[in-house]
């Protein structure tokens, strides 16, 4: 999803710039700086240089990055009464310049990573005049019977043994104040932002896939090598607006939120295992960078997994 709006801020103060590429739930690309904002698997977060990989600042504090507003960095933070916290960073040094802590409703706690039966999730956007906030969170029926998950592509509340709430606050001010107010737009809190392209005309099913990039400016063509041994290897072509290739690169998987910043191609890897000559390998989500020219791997930066993968509740 890009974040890049103009933004008249109550009051008739200046506008508000909004902007930054969210790949993936806790990673956002600031393509202007060439920096990336990923959460840490340990905690905290770390801003990255796009060209190199290295870092460029890092903050202790608990946190995933939404976005920037007038070039702050705008994170959810966590507290320890599950309030919705909003931590501003100084994007060039990773100073903390304002924390803010608002109420949710009964019931209702921010945890950055999902917990069994239970996950929260906000976005940032630029919408109602200013900058907003928007949260959704969702929680399971204890019930025995419910599901820990529910299938994929179905709705939870279709279920009957999920719940899901929402809301949305307007960031104000130097400080970042929270104001409640009714949300303006329909955000999208899926925890993967890839968009397919219809085929046409339309294809038989092993055939190529495109996929739109996070900012809508690039287009991602995948088909699947035949390989003898091992896992399947996926082409990917990666092209602009008007087709034109730009360059190509073989990966592990089918296709994944990714943006293009100069010659450098960035896409989020899911957590997942692999087996590979007999043993099983498992692979950390992480933010990777490809080199469109060369097709190869510049670097890796392991980036915190959200989703619950721990042992089901009795």
């Amino acid at each position: 999803m890009l974040v890049a709006v103009l933004a008249a801020l109550p009051g008739g103060r200046a506008l508000a710039l909004v902007r930054g590429v969210v790949l993936a739930p806790g990673v956002v690309i600031d393509p202007g700086t060439a920096t990336a904002y990923v959460a840490r698997p340990e905690g905290g977060l770390v801003a990255v240089d796009l060209v190199a990989g290295s870092q460029r600042w890092a903050s202790e504090s608990a946190a995933l990055p939404l976005g920037l507003v007038d070039g702050r960095l705008v994170a959810l933070g966590e507290s320890s009464d599950g309030a919705l916290r909003v931590i501003g960073f100084d994007s060039g040094t990773g100073a903390t310049i304002a924390t803010t802590d608002a109420s949710l409703p009964a019931g209702v706690r921010v945890h950055l990573a999902d917990r069994p039966g239970s996950s929260f999730r906000a976005v940032l956007l630029a919408a109602g005049g200013g900058a907003l906030i928007a949260w959704q969170a969702e929680s399971r029926d204890p019930s025995p019977l419910a599901p820990l998950r529910p299938a994929s592509g179905t709705d939870r509340r279709a279920q009957g043994q999920w719940s899901r709430r929402t809301g949305a606050f307007s960031l104000q001010g130097p400080q970042l104040a929270l104001v409640p107010v009714a949300a303006t737009v329909s955000p999208t809190f899926a925890d993967s932002r890839l968009e397919e392209l219809a085929a046409e005309p339309p294809t038989g099913p092993d055939a190529p896939r495109t996929f739109l990039s996070a900012d809508g400016a690039y287009r991602l063509r995948s088909g699947e090598r035949v390989v003898e041994t091992g896992p399947p290897r996926y082409d990917w072509t990666i092209a602009d607006a008007r087709g034109h290739v730009l360059g190509s690169l073989l990966a592990d998987i089918a296709a994944a939120p990714f943006v293009v910043v100069d010659d450098t191609v960035l896409w989020v890897r899911p957590a997942r295992a692999e087996r590979i000559e007999g043993s099983w390998r498992e692979f950390p989500r992480a933010l990777l960078a490809y080199g469109l020219t060369s097709g190869a791997q510049i670097w890796e930066r392991a980036a915190r997994d959200l989703i619950y993968r721990g042992p089901v509740p009795p």
